[in-house]
């Protein structure tokens, strides 16, 4: 398994995580919310979570033809890159939202910063890799 779809499984996986475990993030409710996903005892609910599959597929192919044609990418990457790189971006928001939930926490701070911030670095790192071929 190449590393770009080992940290896509590990972002998206640490986010539910984080999420269902209580803590507060400014990025990922509305994503959840907009999928059909609650934390409440409801639980889980198919609302509009096919629809905003389709529109990730739409929109996501949008972009990664518009990716792939500039860097000149194998045809895979109209899917996967934009997907990524979306995950990629909601991950950052997670991680940002965690490092300033825990500034009151003392030594908890640095250790946020030291398990998540190469985690964020190292995923970008395999996006960028897997964009110019090398994954």
């Amino acid at each position: 398994m190449s590393k770009v779809y080992t940290y896509m499984v590990l972002a998206v996986g640490l986010t539910f995580l984080f999420k269902f475990a209580g803590l507060p993030f400014t990025g990922i409710e509305n994503a959840l919310s907009w999928m059909g996903l609650s934390t409440e005892a409801t639980g889980i609910s198919l609302g509009t979570f096919f629809l905003a599959v389709a529109v990730l597929f739409i929109v996501g192919t949008g972009t990664g033809i518009a990716i792939s044609f500039i860097t000149k990418s194998p045809s895979e990457t109209y899917i996967i890159a934009p997907i990524a790189l979306g995950i990629f971006t909601v991950f950052a928001s997670v991680v940002s939202s965690i490092i300033s939930y825990t500034k009151a926490f003392g030594f908890i701070y640095y250790i946020a910063w030291l398990l998540l911030a190469p985690l964020l670095v190292a995923f970008g790192i395999a996006i960028i890799q897997f964009w110019r071929g090398y994954d």
